[in-house]
């Protein structure tokens, strides 16, 4: 079996190069996210792959990115699509492919990363040598039971007399634990582009220690129809603490049982705040519960690796759902890692996760 390799500027010429590729899968060639702001360098090697005679038996992608790493910049490459032919699988090609992968961004000083939330896939990454920070946990808060309880296997309709009771207890339980934190009174409200920018820029953007160059035009970019830019202010000043990127959406989900049921899910893809203080943090927790009233939806949810706002968030009910994500990277040999950063370092939001694949 041969590793190839395919860099940006060789797609023109493809059917020379790589003709069992333009053969068997030429769709693979095109650009992996057409709306990455992040420019392609030519030589930047975009798609990799095991070729077995004219066969392909499997392939991984990467698109790049700048980290920002105690303020400075330091090229980035993000790893995903691992895909193996079911023929080819348990030979370790998967192995093969990403230990190249790391090998070929190394020889060119760029950093692999890779944001995931299969235990399998970290066991993998650990087992190779990355630097696994941890797991990022996805906290949400519930306003409407009854999509969840119809996804409860009593014939197909689950227990939808029950939801009334349910909501009546999230309510009240929500306006006990409003009173407990007795935050100062926290407005949500919509603002257009040119303000969310002007206050993105006011608050640092990502201000943490390590984050990605994410500026306010990648978040404009990675915006979809159901996206919402918000304001988080208090009653005595319009001046905001903190904005938000919520992506407010009708999805599809799966329970335990195998049961399919529809939620309606507002998802902090992004923020940034004045501080990381505690007064902040309950702040911006009081203004998604605000957000959850006022929309309408039935959860809201966000992926955080901030201590503080974790803290929050738990304190104004918002338990654990799902896997949240896990974070892992590899410097080049004789990089500039100093191997003393923890996940509570990072940025991390589901804009970290899925950015890219929920364009």
């Amino acid at each position: 079996m041969e590793y190839r390799v395919v860099q940006w500027n060789e797609r023109e010429r493809a059917g020379e190069l790589h003709p069992q590729l333009m053969h068997a899968r030429p769709e693979l060639l095109e650009p992996p996210f057409v709306a990455n702001p992040v420019p392609m360098p030519d030589d930047f090697p975009f798609f990799f792959y095991i070729l077995d005679g004219d066969a392909i038996a499997g392939y991984r992608r990467a698109v790049p990115d700048v980290a920002v790493i105690n303020g400075e910049d330091t090229a980035w490459a993000w790893n995903f699509d691992l895909f193996i032919e079911p023929e080819y699988r348990g030979k370790g090609i998967g192995k093969r492919l990403v230990v190249q992968q790391v090998e070929e961004f190394s020889r060119r000083s760029i950093v692999s990363g890779a944001a995931f939330s299969a235990p399998a896939t970290l066991r993998i990454y650990e087992r190779l040598g990355f630097r696994v920070l941890g797991h990022a946990p996805r906290l949400a808060l519930v306003r409407n039971v009854r999509p969840f309880l119809a996804s409860r296997p009593r014939g197909r309709g689950g227990w939808p007399e029950l939801a009334p009771l349910g909501n009546a207890a999230l309510w009240v339980i929500r306006r006990l634990r409003a009173v407990a934190n007795a935050t100062q009174p926290v407005l949500v409200k919509a603002i257009d582009r040119e303000r969310f920018a002007r206050e993105f820029t006011r608050m640092g953007g990502h201000r943490m220690t390590r984050h990605w160059a994410r500026s306010v035009d990648w978040l404009f970019a990675r915006m979809g129809d159901d996206d919402r830019l918000l304001a988080i202010t208090t009653a005595q000043s319009d001046t905001p603490l903190g904005v938000l990127v919520i992506r407010d959406r009708v999805v599809r989900e799966t329970s335990a049982s195998g049961v399919d049921y529809s939620v309606r899910r507002a998802t902090v893809m992004d923020f940034a705040t004045i501080d990381d203080g505690d007064e902040t943090m309950k702040a911006l927790a009081t203004a998604l519960e605000c957000y959850l009233e006022q929309s309408g939806a039935d959860m809201v949810d966000m992926v955080t690796s901030r201590p503080s706002l974790i803290s929050a968030l738990q304190s104004y009910g918002f338990g654990k759902r799902g896997v949240g994500m896990s974070f892992a990277y590899k410097t080049p040999v004789g990089g500039a890692d100093d191997g003393n950063d923890a996940l509570s370092d990072w940025h991390l939001t589901h804009n970290t996760s899925d950015g890219f694949l929920l364009a």
